[in-house]
């Protein structure tokens, strides 16, 4: 245990409820599952949550509310229930088509699921490691029904009439996959056909009178009962790494990523016997980095969902051979880059290329004629000039962005970063260049900058301009004719993100949190009080508050870092990329979840002296939260007192005790490892003197 050595004020602090919305664009994302259902399309984000549309997709709403997870992996549904699977957060479940949801995990707690699927009254989920889980009251409670079964990671799942089949696999790298069938729903299981040692199934499913499988390889299997006549289909052009299956009727759809044909569908319309490409490819940013991950037939039309490059959802009307994109409303993009130009917000995204708004993102306008690629890495202008960096390198705009020409005399790479002074502009790439031509040629901006790695960002404080190097800070006095390496207290950290304020620089440290230094670079302090997260993405100033987005939301401070309070109202655990504010709005663009924002006059904080604060500690949430098998504890103690840190299972049995000592005020970090211990739920308990709080925390093995 290790005392972190602060100055220790008592302030009560006062910040007015103000909420976050999500603005309007940029349309797309990545999608992880189409499941139609009571007549409306429920579309899971890789990211950003669950969408419904109810007019067959020509417009959605975003349905988060109750959810604690917005990575989500499949659907299923039961009557008028939905059931939505989250990455590291279980099941929940709707009654209102997504108005709301409520947890629906007893008996599932500290799994990771894989898939769920139902049969009636009997909805089912398959895990990474424990095989497969049954609710019969609506997911109130779950069991496990594992009899018959060898191989306990649960792939897939497909529900046909009163057929039940399943994808198992292992969790070594002997990949020797199986298909099991029960017809008891889940009594016992029996097996029906085994791969190879070198093969993977991906999807599994069936009609009722068809089965279809497919996985790596490129292979696809077929069989007309779940026991026998399995038979290999081929394809004359060859097939790629199949990732889902959908079927209704005799048309049957497949879902490729990259690999011979790279991401594209495939269908047929007479069971099997011939096979169409479905050409969806040709309107993804990228086919090469692109993932159908799932399609869906609703009635005569198809819907594909995409990841890999934010291309969000696409809709054929014509059994494929024509696509349009579907996304509208659909706000799952990674936003790479925010910059405010004449109180005007510019992104960059990682997909969709580069958006403006100029009504605070009521509308955005995409400007991107002229660049190759649409991964934006930067933004950047000098006086009127706009720069952006991309992976295919550095692009200018002498006409707002209406046409964009290549900036690369003397870039070998895109720029991660710009900044500009008196009309010159610096991009950062392995190293800092400088061009005062306004992009036409660029040349090394100054000795004394030791290239480590790709640097990060740009800041300026007064006369003095910061970089990076990946690990390092450098310093220039005269805009990058020379550098100055700074001392610093971390070690093969990335370095994030820098700002900032009354002559304090600020540098966001992966992993490590936030680290503060005069703006001369005496001695790095660790500001982290108040942060449950320390996965530092993006700093910003303005006025006299710090903001700090992490990748479980974002924090603000009034007082250089003594205090960090969350500024979450709104959010579900967003992973912020970007932050920046204009005259009225602060902007924060996030990882899956588009650019959301809240008026800068309602982040009203009031910090007043309190000597009669009754609060003694307070505990903060283990961070990383699942975690396998260290994670952080943290506490703050305002009072000398006696301390007690207790860990409990959920069944309230003590099964460590990390402290038990009298201690002074302070901020106090304790390193739990649960590797002696099961994956599960577990409770910390401090109590101190009278006072006593418990959290829960997740261990994920």
């Amino acid at each position: 245990m290790k005392l972190i050595i602060t100055v220790l004020l008592l302030f009560f602090c006062s910040i007015l409820k103000a909420d976050w919305t999500q603005t309007n664009g940029v349309y797309g994302g990545s999608i992880k599952k189409v499941f139609p259902v009571n007549g409306n399309i429920f579309i899971g984000t890789m990211y950003g949550g669950v969408y419904v549309s109810s007019d067959n997709g020509i417009s959605f709403n975003l349905r988060n509310s109750g959810l604690t997870d917005i990575k989500i992996n499949s659907f299923t549904s039961e009557g008028n229930n939905v059931y939505v699977m989250c990455e590291d957060s279980g099941i929940f479940r709707t009654s209102n088509n997504g108005l709301n949801w409520v947890s629906a995990n007893n008996g599932l707690q500290g799994m990771k699921l894989l898939c769920v699927g139902s049969n009636g009254s009997n909805i089912f989920a398959g895990t990474q490691s424990n095989g497969i889980f049954k609710s019969t009251n609506s997911g109130l409670n779950w069991f496990n029904v594992n009899n018959g079964l060898s191989q306990l990671k649960i792939r897939d799942i497909s529900v046909s009439n009163s057929t039940i089949l399943l994808i198992c696999g292992n969790n070594t790298n002997s990949y020797i996959d199986r298909i099991v069938y029960s017809t008891n729903n889940g009594s016992n299981w029996q097996s029906s056909f085994t791969l190879s040692s070198s093969e993977e199934f991906n999807s599994i499913a069936s009609d009722g009178s068809t089965i279809f499988a497919g996985g790596t390889h490129g292979k696809l299997y077929k069989a007309t009962n779940p026991v026998f006549n399995w038979s290999q289909i081929y394809f004359s052009t060859g097939l790629p790494e199949v990732n889902t299956i959908a079927i209704s009727s005799l048309k049957i759809i497949l879902g490729a990523s990259s690999g011979l044909n790279n991401a594209n569908l495939y269908y047929t319309t007479n069971g099997g016997y011939n096979w169409t490409s479905g050409n969806v490819n040709q309107y993804f940013s990228s086919s090469s980095y692109s993932i159908v991950n799932s399609i869906a037939i609703i009635g005569t039309d198809f819907y594909a969902g995409v990841s890999g490059d934010d291309d969000g959802l696409f809709k054929s009307t014509n059994n494929g051979q024509n696509w349009l994109s579907s996304s509208r409303n659909i706000i799952a993009t990674e936003i790479s880059d925010l910059q405010s130009v004449n109180n005007n917000i510019f992104c960059g995204t990682t997909s969709q290329g580069i958006s403006f708004t100029t009504d605070n993102g009521i509308e955005w306008t995409s400007i991107n004629n002229g660049i190759n690629s649409r991964n934006i890495l930067s933004f950047g202008t000098c006086d009127s000039v706009y720069f952006t960096g991309t992976y295919s390198g550095n692009y200018r705009s002498t006409n707002y962005g209406l046409n964009w020409i290549t900036s690369n005399l003397g870039f070998t790479d895109g720029s991660r970063a710009f900044i500009s002074e008196n009309g010159q502009i610096m991009g950062l790439g392995y190293a800092p260049l400088k061009s005062t031509d306004y992009g036409l040629f660029w040349f090394s901006a100054g000795a004394g900058y030791t290239s480590q790695g790709v640097g990060s960002c740009f800041t300026k404080i007064g006369s003095y301009t910061y970089t990076t190097n990946e690990y390092r800070i450098f310093l220039s006095p005269n805009f990058g004719s020379y550098w100055i390496e700074l001392p610093t207290v971390w070690s093969a950290a990335d370095v994030t993100s820098m700002t900032g304020k009354d002559q304090h620089l600020f540098a966001g440290v992966l992993d490590s949190g936030i680290y503060k230094t005069d703006s001369l670079a005496g001695s790095w302090t660790r500001i982290n009080n108040g942060l449950t997260n320390r996965k530092i993405r993006a700093l910003h100033t303005n006025s006299n508050k710090v903001f700090a987005g992490t990748e479980a939301g974002l924090f603000v401070t009034t007082n250089n870092g003594s205090n960090w309070h969350p500024l979450n109202n709104g959010f579900t655990n967003l992973y912020i990329t970007s932050i920046i504010s204009n005259a009225t709005y602060l902007f924060a663009g996030t990882r899956g979840s588009g650019i959301w924002k809240i008026p800068l006059s309602e982040i009203l904080t009031d910090i007043k002296a309190n000597t009669n604060d009754p609060v003694t500690f307070y505990l903060f949430q283990n961070y990383p939260n699942p975690f396998n098998p260290v994670t952080q504890i943290n506490y703050e103690l305002r009072v000398t007192n006696y301390v007690k840190l207790r860990v409990y299972d959920v069944l309230g049995k003590e099964v460590a005790v990390l402290v038990n000592e009298k201690l002074s005020p302070g901020n106090y970090e304790f390193e739990f490892n649960g590797s002696g211990l099961s994956s599960g739920i577990y409770f910390y308990k401090l109590e101190a003197g009278n006072f006593s709080e418990t959290r829960r925390m997740i261990l994920l093995k």
